[in-house]
């Protein structure tokens, strides 16, 4: 574990791992990366087509992004990168493929290869969050529709049954109509009001509080029942030849019946509650679920779970991250813990190949409470794990008890105002008794507020003006920290 940008003066808010780069974005907007500059997966300042660097660099966009707003938000794949700005744009570059190889059915993924590019224009269709799969990207509009782009041969796209490849005018459309997500309840139209992404699925909950799924199924991670394995109709060698895919959104009956703010992972899947509880299905080899029950290769009972299983922990947790059998949780305490796989060092608990006494703990069967000397003094606020690295973002201790301080102040403050509003009495100014008096003398002669009344009906009278600001009825962009954390992350210096 390093420290990174310990002599800048800017304020972090987010950081993602992607599959062999990394990002970090700010307060106000700016986004620095290193990592390799595999077919722009880097574009950052400096770094040379198909070249690297080691240095968490800028990223300069052209002006025509510059004008569609500050990036708020980000999302990482395999090799590519998507960014979110305020206004509601989507900017992507990198580099996307399939199980075929690259993805190049239409121009402008050939430029994401070259420079950063819009996606999704917020003049035509303005997008609240992002979220990003190896190869696929899901956005949500603030009208509810669920958007995707990219490899869809998992059914991770949930736009068709057909996982061959797409046809160009349903990859790219910067209105978004040819990327939506149709998805209905009997007769009834679903919109959505949170996404989530990992791997090769897509889960979407619904403004009803339904988990919609679809994707990659192999080891029941999506909670969508899948046909039996039938022995009798088996492959040569007793494979399993059961379509695993689920092509179309499908209720996923796992994951009904709470308020999910994070979810990722891979082959297994991590999610957290609104009650600070994680829950993790799926994948059990290498105890990759964290319930130390694997015992190794012969284990045929422990090795794969179907329904969510509860994990136990000390600290109620804030967010949760995974990767391919790897897991981290970080808690309102400001600790992280990892479990899973540790074969590159990516948990952050220090482990290497060459050390005798941890070599066996490589697999790491239960959470870890992971410390480190440059974590002193600070609390973990959010991390991004991919299947090689992590990213931590972390705040000094000093600085949270400056913001608990302000945040108590503002609640007796403001318990104040509301004892002083109760304690004063509502009086009726004698003014208007007097004119009430004149108007009972003379009852014919009587005010005409016609007129008023239909600017409010209408909405453009002074009452509607007061209720409502220039954005009002605008959806504003979810917080650019992990996935829907509950209260957005503080700026990190």
């Amino acid at each position: 574990m390093v420290d990174v940008f310990e002599e800048m003066n800017s304020k972090y808010i987010q950081v993602v791992a992607g599959g062999v780069h990394s990002a970090v974005l700010t307060l106000d907007g700016e986004v620095y990366m290193c990592g390799i500059n595999e077919k722009g997966t880097v574009p950052a300042e400096g770094v040379e087509p198909e070249g690297s660097t080691s240095e968490f660099t800028i990223v300069r966009f052209s002006d025509q992004i510059i004008k569609h707003g500050k990036m708020v938000m980000l999302a990482a794949g395999a090799s590519f990168t998507a960014a979110l700005t305020d206004k509601g744009t989507v900017v992507a570059w990198g580099n996307l493929r399939d199980s075929s190889g690259e993805i190049d059915v239409h121009p402008l993924l050939h430029e994401m290869k070259d420079h950063p590019v819009i996606i999704v224009n917020y003049k035509d269709r303005r997008i609240v969050k992002v979220a990003a799969g190896e190869n696929h990207l899901v956005m949500l509009d603030e009208s509810g529709h669920v958007l995707t782009f990219g490899d869809g041969t998992m059914g991770q796209l949930g736009r068709s049954t057909r996982t061959g490849t797409i046809r160009s005018k349903y990859m790219c459309d910067s209105s978004g109509n040819s990327l939506l997500v149709h998805a209905r309840k009997g007769r009834k139209d679903i919109f959505f009001k949170n996404i989530f992404a990992g791997g090769f699925w897509t889960l979407c909950v619904s403004q009803d509080g339904d988990v919609f799924g679809f994707g990659l199924n192999n080891f029941d991670q999506l909670g969508i029942k899948m046909p039996e394995f039938d022995e009798t109709k088996a492959g040569e060698g007793g494979e399993d030849e059961r379509e695993l895919r689920v092509k179309l959104p499908a209720i996923s009956e796992n994951w009904a019946g709470s308020i999910w703010t994070h979810m990722d992972g891979v082959q297994h899947l991590a999610a957290r509650n609104h009650n600070g509880e994680i829950w993790v299905v799926g994948k059990n080899t290498d105890n990759a679920l964290g319930l130390g029950t694997w015992t190794g290769n012969d284990d045929k009972e422990h090795w794969k779970y179907d329904k969510p299983q509860k994990l136990v922990l000390d600290e109620n947790a804030v967010g949760v991250t995974a990767g391919l059998a790897s897991t981290i949780i970080w808690t309102e305490e400001g600790s992280a813990y990892a479990f899973g796989c540790d074969t590159t060092g990516q948990l952050g608990l220090g482990i290497k190949e060459d050390d005798d006494e941890k070599a066996e703990m490589t697999v790491v069967p239960t959470p870890q409470e992971i410390t480190s000397a440059h974590l002193d003094g600070h609390n973990i606020v959010g991390v991004s794990l991919a299947d090689m690295h992590a990213l931590f973002l972390a705040r000094k201790q000093s600085d949270d008890e400056e913001m608990k301080e302000e945040k108590e102040e503002k609640k007796v403050n403001k318990v104040d105002k509301e004892h002083k509003k109760e304690a004063t009495p509502v009086q009726r100014p004698e003014v208007e008794e007097k004119e009430e008096k004149v108007d009972e003398e003379k009852p014919d002669e009587k005010m005409d507020t016609s007129e008023d009344h239909a600017d409010e009906e209408n909405g453009t009278g002074t009452g509607a003006e007061s209720d409502q600001g220039e954005n009002a009825t605008e959806a504003e962009p979810v917080p650019s920290t992990q996935d829907d954390q509950e209260e957005q992350t503080p700026a990190m210096e």
